[in-house]
């Protein structure tokens, strides 16, 4: 098999080997849904791949051939097409693309793309927007539901200037501390929320592969 020939095939192999390693249901109502599950999980590769592309300023067949001759890539695109599979988060999908595609396209920054995959494994789309405002400001104040002074950095004052809810916004702030991004602590009237050492190192990866 030539170079072009494995280098065409490795994110479709690699998908194959994603999409066999999930239980196959029985059933034709099963097997309906498998095939939109498949069309959608097509289509977020394929967001995703674009990403990469765009990020590495390479053609998908180009972007292919890296992986196949530098397998240090190899566990970081089955994490993005793994992540692809999982979850139809577009922005999420996109920012990992892209830390991918800065990877493969510098191949001396695969720790920085690692580090991002890994932190937003577990993280949903509207927590990279509120890591990035914590990464500016470095923290958020949750007030009592009956505390009256809050402050121009309170959840009540920040969340309609980010486009969301208070509770959304809260509840984000609890998912990026319990993955270790943000810390919480006990004030009087309420909790602070801080952003981590490892919060500001996903923080200034992500604004690193933004500047590509």
């Amino acid at each position: 098999m030539s170079s072009m020939r494995r280098g065409a095939d490795i994110f479709e192999d690699i998908a194959g080997d994603i999409a066999g390693s999930l239980v196959p249901g029985v059933g034709p109502v099963v097997k309906r849904l498998g095939a939109r599950m498949r069309e959608e999980n097509a289509r977020n590769r394929s967001l995703a791949l674009r990403a990469a592309c765009d990020a590495a300023q390479l053609t998908r067949e180009d972007l292919a051939e890296r992986v196949v001759e530098n397998p240090q890539l190899i566990p970081l695109v089955t994490r993005l097409l793994w992540e692809a599979a999982m979850t139809g988060q577009h922005q999420k999908l996109e920012a990992m693309g892209r830390a991918f595609g800065q990877a493969a396209a510098q191949q001396t920054d695969v720790e920085s793309c690692e580090l991002i995959l890994t932190g937003l494994q577990n993280l949903v789309s509207v927590d990279i927007v509120v890591l990035r405002y914590l990464g500016e400001v470095h923290e958020v104040f949750r007030p009592h539901a009956n505390e009256r002074e809050t402050g121009n950095r309170s959840t009540r004052e920040v969340a309609p200037r980010m486009g969301m809810t208070e509770e959304r916004l809260s509840y984000s702030l609890v998912r990026l501390a319990g993955q270790g991004m943000a810390s919480q602590s006990s004030v009087i009237g309420g909790e602070v929320y801080t952003i981590t050492g490892s919060g500001l190192a996903l923080y200034g990866a992500l604004q690193k592969v933004g500047e590509q």
